[in-house]
């Protein structure tokens, strides 16, 4: 892919080579083959998989379907230049935004779900135990659980009832 992000630079100059389309052509046959894009369904079981490096980071969300994983969404995202320079310099990559592929979706099953909309309410008017407090988040209206590990602290989605 890297080849076709110069075609992008917005310098004015595109040049196809056939190093394009090679690559356009493997784009083509690996979207157009499977695995394909499936619809979402609610009670099928759902993965979540995430990659992050300096250049970029994305993800896709997968239902397995008859113990065969089918992807209903992708999301990539090609890292700023000042964005590359400040992952090179740290260890632990950022933090994968990956619910970006699915971030109106989640937010709308979340407010399906009564008891997480309890809990964002409870979250929101302080009247959830300081210790059950401090291990949620809530990030444009989407709610987050905390995660320690390894001395550091992530934040994943807490999946509605819809998703377990």
């Amino acid at each position: 892919m890297a080849p076709l992000y110069s075609l992008t630079a917005g310098n004015g100059k595109f040049d196809w080579q056939p190093e394009h389309e090679a690559i356009r052509r493997q784009l083509v046959s690996v979207l157009t083959n499977e695995p394909v894009l499936s619809i979402f369904d609610p009670d099928r079981e759902t993965e979540l998989h995430t990659d992050a490096s300096a250049i970029g980071y994305g993800g896709a969300l997968i239902q397995k379907v008859e113990s065969v994983p089918h992807v209903v969404a992708y999301y990539s995202r090609r890292t700023t230049s000042a964005e590359s320079k400040f992952l090179k310099k740290n260890v632990e990559p950022k933090q994968v935004h990956a619910t970006a592929i699915t971030k109106n979706w989640l937010l709308a099953e979340q407010q399906r779900d009564s008891d997480i909309m309890k809990l964002i309410s409870d979250l929101t008017d302080g009247n959830l135990n300081e210790d059950v407090a401090k291990t949620y988040e809530l990030r444009s209206g989407t709610l987050y659980r905390k995660i320690q590990r390894n001395g550091k602290t992530r934040c994943l989605p807490v999946l509605p009832r819809s998703l377990r």
